[in-house]
């Protein structure tokens, strides 16, 4: 592949005099912001650029607009945090004036946590607020000389009305640490989550991962996700972490992916679960990642560290080599293959030995118009010669990559869930609450009800390892005279939001036990 190179025209005297000039460049620490190349004008082009507001943010989306005759540029920006995008203006520096930046002035709410876009009338007078999040969206139009004047465009009031009637789930932002660098996250919650412990949850991460691209926003989203949450069967934590290669953080967070597509952001994947991990409310082994596109590229390198702390993955569309993916993209980040060679091998997946080791789901649409469906093609070849055969596959016939074709969208993810269900049953299960050795069994006061606990999915059985299989005697409701007895007989305090026990015995003769689990 031979080089190319690219030369610039330079600037004209019409282009250093127009308004179009003022666009966001990097500052020394790699974040975007509002500068002029010009000020004061027809100085010389070789001067440094003079910034019209600096901080430890980044503006997004370039210069909204430029009032020339007020003097102000607009610019939307990722602050107070890389999660908001909220909308500021700044003055354009005077002639001659010293090249000190200004504080940008807010002019939306950045005291409560928000996501925003605006569009500017072709004078600056006017402009159209979008309030895209975390609550529901609405669109205004205001005048920038008239504080009063207020336009409602979009109330989505039939939206808030449909909403009231559903339980919907409790969606967290954070900031997490690895490797010293700090990261953006978002935890979606299902409705009445119990995280005190005595239930555990599955976690199933979603990732993106690509560079200069974030998934992690106040934006508002009802998706597949919100049902995984919601759906009285399921009940699953969702997790998203923007690592390395990500934008709004600088240049330190943003270049290590340079050259080494893979590496960094996968570790980052590792290191956000570890931590979930630890959590008192997560079932550490139900932890899952799931990502199309780049996304399933970072499912299959997660899934190829084999470290332990993932026991399912799915991709779906996953670049599996960058000699297989198209040039503009992959050689702006990981330069030409005769200069990177090692770099091409490093980021591509190699190794499958670890899918041994977790429940895996590929899938791909046979007319994938941006990931060539070679890649899936490869992997599965890869699969046949290191004889891995607990996966799941599915081609879906003519779909391009957004896989739609024939109704294939929804297929997809519901044989995606029925894939999720079947690994990991129903998301807050039954936990193992205390252990009496104590013989025999307690009569349970009050009404006794018939039960069964499903096998192979209940962590309850794997509490007991060479303890024997476990027995069900009773099940009753936890109503205040039960209550009171289990609690004399555990010598321990129930939760308030324990709504049935299950009293269970081992098997085995060598371990006589009794065994209390809870259900929220």
């Amino acid at each position: 592949m031979a080089r190319t190179t690219t030369s610039y025209a330079p600037l004209t005297q019409a282009d250093i005099d127009g308004p179009d000039n003022d666009v966001p460049v990097l500052n020394d620490a790699g974040l975007a912001q509002a500068w002029s190349s010009t000020s004061p004008r027809n100085d010389s082009r070789d001067r440094p650029p003079t910034y019209y507001g600096e901080g430890a943010w980044e503006v997004v989306d370039g210069i909204a607009a430029v009032d020339e005759d007020r003097g102000l540029v607009y610019f939307l920006a990722a602050n107070p945090t890389p999660a908001e995008k909220h909308l500021f203006s700044v003055p354009i520096p005077s002639a001659g004036a010293a090249p000190t930046p200004s504080e940008p002035k807010a002019l939306t709410d950045t005291s409560t946590p928000s996501y925003y876009n605006a569009a500017f009338s072709p004078k600056a007078g006017f402009y159209i607020l979008s309030y895209r999040g975390p609550a529901v969206p609405w669109q205004n139009v205001y005048k920038v000389d008239n504080s009063t004047f207020e336009y409602q465009l979009t109330e989505n009031k039939k939206l808030n009305e449909t909403l009231s009637t559903f339980r919907t789930p409790s969606v967290n932002w954070m900031t997490i640490e690895s490797d010293g660098y700090e990261l953006s996250a978002l935890e979606i919650r299902p409705p009445g989550m119990d995280d005190t412990g005595h239930t555990k949850y599955p976690v199933l991460f979603r990732v993106y991962g690509g560079p200069t691209y974030n998934i992690v926003s106040y934006q508002f989203n009802v998706d597949w996700h919100w049902y995984l949450a919601c759906a009285a069967n399921l009940k699953y934590i969702i997790v998203m972490v923007d690592g390395r290669g990500t934008m709004y953080r600088g240049r330190k967070l943003r270049n290590p992916v340079r050259g080494n597509l893979g590496y960094y952001e996968s570790r980052d994947q590792v290191n956000a679960a570890k931590i979930w991990a630890a959590k008192r409310y997560v079932d550490s082994r139900r932890i899952g990642i799931w990502g199309w596109s780049y996304g399933g590229y970072m499912s299959l390198k997660v899934a190829e560290l084999g470290a332990g702390v993932h026991s399912l993955a799915m991709s779906v569309a996953p670049v599996v080599d960058w000699r297989f993916y198209d040039s503009i993209y992959t050689e702006r980040y990981m330069n030409t293959l005769p200069l990177n060679p090692e770099g091409y091998d490093k980021a591509a997946v190699n190794n499958v030995t670890a899918f041994a080791d977790i429940d895996f789901l590929l899938a791909h649409g046979s007319g994938d118009d941006n990931v060539h469906f070679a890649n899936s093609a490869h992997l599965l070849d890869m699969f046949t010669q290191h004889k891995i055969r607990n996966y799941r596959f599915r081609m879906f016939t003519d779909s391009d990559h957004s896989i739609y074709t024939r109704g294939a969208n929804r297929e997809l993810h519901e044989w995606m869930t029925d894939f999720l269900y079947e690994k990991w049953g129903k998301g807050g299960q039954l936990y193992l609450a205390a252990v009496r050795t104590r013989q025999p069994a307690p009569e349970v006061e009050g009404e006794v009800l018939s039960a069964s606990l499903e096998r192979g999915r209940d962590p309850l059985e794997n509490e007991f390892h060479g303890a024997g299989d476990l027995t069900m005697l009773s099940t009753c409701p936890l109503n205040r005279e039960n209550r009171k007895f289990l609690e004399a007989f555990l010598d321990m305090e129930l939760p308030a939001c324990s709504s049935a026990v299950y009293i269970l015995s081992s098997n085995s003769p060598t371990v006589p036990l009794i065994a209390c689990a809870i259900s929220p």
